[in-house]
């Protein structure tokens, strides 16, 4: 266990800067920043508690940090509640097929673009 706890203690000494700044620039809060970055390592070493060393530490410890992020906006997005009697009034507002062409036309020039960036570039623009 002893030799568990240097392991895992090396991999947060290389890595925590690494993830809390991934996860500032997700969540531009410092607070929150810091509780999702403890949250990630916590997961991290109850994993490597119970399995051991993992293949690739750093693509592993990214992967918890993006979960909890996700998971974080998910608890904190409001979403618009819309009563039946507006329903009229929100298919008013249908766009023309024209303007639905328009719209996806634009959607495919930005995915294009999107994807000649790097991965970490890309994460940050897609959340």
């Amino acid at each position: 266990m002893r030799s568990k706890q240097k392991q895992f203690t090396k991999i947060y000494d290389n890595q925590v800067e690494k993830i809390y700044r991934y996860v500032f620039l997700k969540t531009g809060n410092v607070e929150i920043a810091e509780d999702i970055t403890s949250q990630v390592f916590v997961k991290g070493w109850r994993k490597f508690k119970s399995l051991g060393a993992v293949e690739n530490e750093n693509a592993y410890l990214f992967k918890i940090a993006k979960n909890e992020i996700v998971d974080h906006y998910r608890k904190t997005t409001k979403y618009k509640i819309v009563s039946v009697s507006n329903v009229a009034e929100i298919s008013e507002e249908v766009p023309t097929l024209e303007e639905e062409q328009q719209v996806k036309s634009e959607i495919k020039i930005a995915k294009d673009l999107l994807t000649q960036l790097k991965d970490d570039y890309q994460d940050v623009l897609i959340l």
